[in-house]
């Protein structure tokens, strides 16, 4: 009575409804008049659903970071990945742009109950299989399992082979961007080398094949296929759906541990090291929710008349996430108003302003630092904008110039620093310390200046009148120190320090 109850429900196909699956499908470099989404990628998303009984297909929205219903129903998902402009973009690190903001459809997506991300097979043809990698080294960093990653003809050295066009996620070292990382369930990989087309390549720690000279666009063909005809046992026969995840041949090569971390590169391309110089399509700041007219100058981001503000892509921001901070740096002062009529910079995250009035009226010799507390947008999906305005508020007249870099996420443990509007300015120096620490400041009211340890811990607070003066923290354990120094009346400052 069971083997027969077993084979009604192989047969009506609700075996299968008992492992539902989220599966991810990303297309590589599309032409300009590709439309990979309504074809192989949708035909491989209406073949899967065909061979295990159904499931929803959805396709990523630029727009909103979402992926919207598209067809179907049941308990799996297959998403299409579109990323259709930034993919036809050859300058360096949009791939791994795109597999950040895919990363953050996911966290939405799930966050939203659109899916779940159950037993996650990702599918990939040609860079796609870069961004896939990608984001899939973000999932298993959180701790979300994924349980295959198949890469189609990965090709991630560059345009035609060439390597100085690399535009992979890592441009320094070619063949690096796609991974067969440790902690997947299973990975494979198909790869083929036609003459006059481009080639794919074996993956370090997949079960690797060679497909011959079949072409590039040929081999994702030959993927389809074997997800339409049940009785290939290769490919897709494979995966959890597939019927043959009892066979997977052994990986082979290194499985590499993801190095990703949230607090270096949660914010993708926050040093702006991506992108080149007079481009406003800065990766990371582009085709995923970003934008704005400024660009880079030297490696920083530069805001000014000419370009005054940019909007980081959608990014998740984990529950471990305390603070966003950024240096900065004027350049060039507002001469020709006073506070509160002169320019100023402002922080948003999602149109909001978070940081207000960091005012444009002194040159800065030396770099300094400010923190954003983001503890009320932790496990959420965001943009973060940087904007300059002029005197007015508005974005007509704008006569200084500020540099921007290094904006990454806080995840020690630091204090809560109150939501002050107004950031003072002031220079700390040296840095590192030993003996002693010299505060400069525009202000001749008292400041409350206050040390921290990594634990939050509060191990030094004096008071001091401006302009300037000395304090002696000899008696302070070497180490990592967060400073705090407070203006009742104009507003705060904060920054990292270390002890020698």
């Amino acid at each position: 009575m069971k083997k027969s109850f077993l084979l009604l429900l192989i047969l009506t196909g609700s075996y299968f409804d008992a492992k539902p699956q989220t599966t991810i499908i990303t297309h590589g470099y599309a032409a300009l008049l590709a439309d990979p989404i309504n074809g192989w990628m949708l035909d491989m998303a209406n073949g899967i659903c065909a061979r295990t009984g159904g499931g929803v297909v959805r396709v990523y929205n630029k727009a909103t970071g979402n992926f919207d219903y598209k067809s179907g129903s049941g308990t799996r998902t297959i998403l299409l990945f579109d990323w259709w402009d930034d993919s036809n973009d050859l300058h360096k690190g949009f791939s791994e742009g795109a597999g950040a903001a895919l990363f953050a459809a996911l966290m939405k997506g799930n966050l939203q109950n659109d899916f779940n991300l159950n037993n996650l097979h990702f599918i990939g043809h040609s860079r796609g299989c870069t961004v896939n990698s990608e984001a899939i080294e973000r999932l298993l960093v959180m701790g979300i399992p994924v349980e295959q990653e198949t890469s189609v003809d990965a090709h991630d050295s560059g345009g035609l082979g060439i390597a100085v066009t690399d535009y992979d996620a890592n441009p320094d070292s070619i063949n690096s961007g796609v991974e067969g990382w440790a902690g997947i369930g299973w990975a494979d990989s198909y790869w083929q080398d036609a003459l006059f087309s481009l080639n794919g390549r074996a993956v370090n720690g997949t079960f690797s094949e060679y497909k011959g000279t079949i072409s590039h666009s040929g081999i994702h063909d030959w993927y389809l296929q074997t997800i339409t005809d049940t009785t290939i046992h290769d490919g897709y026969y494979y995966s959890l759906l597939g019927g043959g995840s009892a066979h997977r041949p052994p990986r082979t090569g290194i499985q590499r541990n993801p190095f990703f971390t949230f607090s270096a590169d949660g914010i993708m391309n926050g040093n702006f090291e991506r992108g080149g110089v007079l481009y406003q399509k800065i990766p990371g700041w582009w085709y995923h929710g970003g934008g704005g007219d400024a660009d880079i100058d030297n490696t920083y981001l530069a805001l000014h008349s000419g370009g005054y503000y940019k909007i980081h892509d959608r990014f998740y921001i984990p529950p471990y996430a305390n603070f966003i901070k950024f240096d900065y740096k004027i350049d060039t002062k507002d001469d020709n108003g006073t506070i509160p009529n002169m320019d100023k910079m402002i922080v948003l995250i999602n149109d909001s302003v978070v940081m207000d009035n960091i005012w444009m009226d002194n040159v800065m010799s030396n770099w300094s630092q400010l923190f954003i507390n983001v503890s009320s947008y932790q496990n959420t999906v965001n943009t973060i904008e940087f904007r300059l305005v002029d005197g007015s508020g508005g974005s007509s007249n704008q006569d200084a110039k500020v540099w921007l870099d290094n904006i990454q996420f806080e995840m020690s443990a630091v204090p809560v620093i109150p939501n002050y509007t107004n950031a003072i300015r002031c220079n700390i120096y040296p840095n590192p310390a030993s003996d002693k620490l010299f505060i400069e400041t525009l202000s001749s009211n008292i400041l409350y200046v206050e040390l921290f340890d990594i634990t939050g811990k509060s191990v030094f607070r004096e008071n001091m009148k401006g302009p300037s003066a000395t304090l002696n923290i000899d008696k302070i354990k070497a180490g990592l120190y967060t400073y705090k120094i407070t203006d009742v009346k104009e507003g705060v400052k904060t920054g990292k320090i270390i002890k020698i």
